[in-house]
Parts: structure tokens; C-alpha cells; sequence
């Protein structure tokens, strides 16, 4: 009977504390896209499109044809805005790390994935802009396929938004 109580007592103290665990992620994760959000209200950014990822949130606003992108760090977060007038194009980028000789018949190519990324490409010619949606140091390889996908939409949503800006043009 005591045994019994024990093991009951522990389960309910389990419980509580992953309760208590995710309490706590929701309150961080809201406190992150509230400060998102002011941020973009400063700027007058109303977001038709987010995304929270790994260490960043981004945010677009359709109607100014702005991203916001949100750094997560350990100081205060990073911030900077990507202006869909100044961009020629966007492609989703793979980047993958050194393979053996043989290498693929031990590992699946997934394996070998460094990072998944949103490229910018800029009229003006400035430097290209990769927005990180998968990164192998702060990733695990079963988030690929989920992250890839997501990739892709973005590369889909602001490829429509920027071939109907260069028709007009």
C-alpha cells in the first residue's frame, strides 16, 4: 500500500513539473513574439506571414513588401529588415558538408545537410542574404523535411510577390 502511494506521488509530481516546464516555454515563447511584435509596430509592420524558427522569428508584412527578421540571442535580440523592392530574388539553398568517398552507402544525404536556407538576391548587386531555416549545429536531422517544406513556401509566397513586381516594371 505504501509502495503504491509512493509511485502515485511520484507521477503526480512529474506531471506537475512538466506542467510546469511548458508553462514556462509558452510564457518565453510569448514574450518573444510580443517583443516581435512591438518591434514591428514601431516600424509599422503588420504581419501577414510568420514564422518562428530554431533562432529567429520573421515576419512579413505584405502590403510594404518588408521582412522582418528577429535574432534570438543570448544578449538582446538582433533585428534587421529585408525591403522586397530591393530584392530581385529569392532561392532556397542547401549547403552540404564534405562527403567520403562511399560516404552515401553508410548515410543518407540528409546526414550530410549543413543548412537550409532562404537566399536574397538584390538589384543593386549588394551581397546576397541567406535567412537560415535549418542549421546542423542548432537542428536535429528529423526537423529536415518540416523545415525544407517551410523553405519552400517562403521561396513560393515572395517569388509570386516579387514576378508580379517585376511585371509591372
Amino acid at each position: 500500500m505504501i509502495l503504491a502511494f509512493i509511485v502515485v506521488v511520484c507521477i503526480v509530481i512529474a506531471i506537475i513539473l512538466v506542467h510546469m516546464d511548458t508553462l514556462d516555454v509558452r510564457r518565453k515563447k510569448a514574450a518573444l513574439f510580443y517583443q516581435f511584435s512591438q518591434l514591428g509596430s514601431r516600424y509599422g509592420l503588420s504581419f501577414t506571414s510568420q514564422e518562428r524558427l530554431q533562432q529567429r522569428i520573421i515576419g512579413l508584412d505584405a502590403m510594404k513588401r518588408k521582412i522582418l527578421v528577429f535574432e534570438l540571442t543570448d544578449s538582446p535580440p538582433d533585428w534587421y529588415l529585408i525591403n522586397l523592392d530591393d530584392v530581385k530574388g529569392c532561392a532556397v539553398k542547401k549547403v552540404y558538408g564534405s562527403i567520403d568517398a562511399g560516404g552515401l552507402d553508410k548515410q543518407r544525404i540528409d546526414g550530410y545537410l549543413e543548412i537550409i536556407a532562404l537566399e536574397f538576391f538584390f538589384r543593386d548587386g549588394a551581397p546576397t542574404l541567406a535567412l537560415p531555416f535549418y542549421m546542423k549545429l542548432q537542428n536535429d536531422v528529423e526537423e529536415i523535411p518540416e523545415l525544407d517544406q517551410k523553405a519552400k513556401g517562403w521561396e513560393v509566397m515572395l517569388g509570386k510577390m516579387l514576378v508580379r513586381e517585376s511585371k509591372r516594371a
